[in-house]
């Protein structure tokens, strides 16, 4: 099995953590507008450093947001690459690869800052969300590259 040419098994694997790291990207997305809209507390950011919410912190949280909407574009399109979902494009463009890594090193980060944290909610709530998050997104990010997309839809 050469590098280009990952088991089924491997693929829905690949599948799979694309899938649920896109959940967890729009769960934190959620979070992110319920906090800036002060629907959820914002205590249960910051580090629970914060009992009142103001603007800054809301464009903030927005801000928040639209980046995690981004990171999961960026997953999502490089999982399409792995398991031929996206059938337009045969070779993903080698930013799509570097943008991966990225946001996989972003999230091992962002786990270790939120088990650190002294708030519980963030240290064991968001934690583990964050922690599935990077373990989905090591998963997508070293997933072989599926090359010439045409050749390998063709029945042998």
């Amino acid at each position: 099995m050469s590098h280009s040419e990952a088991s089924p098994t491997t693929l829905k694997q690949v599948e799979l953590a694309g899938k649920v790291a896109v959940s967890l990207y729009i769960f934190m997305i959620v979070i992110q507008i319920g906090v800036a809209s002060t629907i959820l507390p914002v205590n249960i950011l910051w580090g629970g450093s914060q009992d009142v919410i103001t603007v800054k912190m809301q464009i903030a949280s927005l801000v928040a947001a639209a980046l995690l909407a981004f990171m999961a574009f960026i997953i999502n399109l490089r999982c399409s690459h792995a398991t031929l979902r996206d059938l337009r494009m045969t070779t993903p463009p080698s930013w799509l690869s570097r943008s991966s890594w990225v946001i996989t090193a972003y999230m091992g980060l962002n786990t270790l800052g939120n088990v650190a944290s002294s708030n519980s909610i963030e240290r064991y709530g968001f934690g583990a969300v964050t922690m599935v998050l990077f373990g989905c997104c090591c998963i997508v990010s070293s997933a072989p590259v599926r090359e010439n997309t045409a050749q390998l839809l063709v029945p042998m």
